[in-house]
């Protein structure tokens, strides 16, 4: 597809070329655009998959998983900003407790009372093999990589 979308470009040099004229030639090669924000089978899997990152929590961590951190709002108000980082990284030795405070901002974020942003927590260690961002989103059951479908998804505005 890439070669024929080269070569309707190269076609195409002496003259103005409109987004709608290069979606048009797409359409009409099979490939018309993608709206995933529109799309309820994105929203299922990524639910899903944050709610089993949830239970799992509870299940791996025990009590330790209550154990209540006091970064939690910061993170959770940098998550909810339409102002605020594109991505959050959370970064510490192994079991000094990321991934249950990625739970109390997951749970913070829930009874928040503005809509809360498109996150997407998974356990990349429990997943299947995977090689890149396309076949990482197809073992989360997304469409396309996680990166492109959440992108896609949060630049129309869409929140759940």
């Amino acid at each position: 597809m890439i070669a024929r979308l080269a070569e309707f470009l190269t076609d195409h040099l002496a003259r103005e070329l409109t987004a709608a004229d290069v979606w048009d030639f797409l359409r009409q090669a099979g490939h018309p655009p993608v709206d995933w924000a529109q799309d309820s089978n994105v929203y299922a899997p990524v639910h899903e998959i944050t709610s089993g990152y949830r239970a799992g929590i509870a299940d791996d961590r025990g009590p330790l998983a209550e154990i209540s951190r006091s970064i939690t709002g910061d993170l959770a108000r940098l998550a909810a900003d339409p102002s605020g980082p594109d991505v959050i990284t959370v970064a510490a030795d192994a079991g000094i407790g990321k991934t249950a405070l990625l739970g109390q901002v997951l749970d913070t974020l829930d009874t928040a009372a503005s809509a809360r942003p498109i996150v997407l927590a998974a356990r990349l260690d429990r997943l299947g093999a995977f090689t890149d961002a396309v076949s990482l989103g197809s073992a989360l059951r997304l469409p396309g990589s996680p990166a492109a479908v959440l992108s896609r998804v949060a630049a129309a505005g869409q929140r759940f």
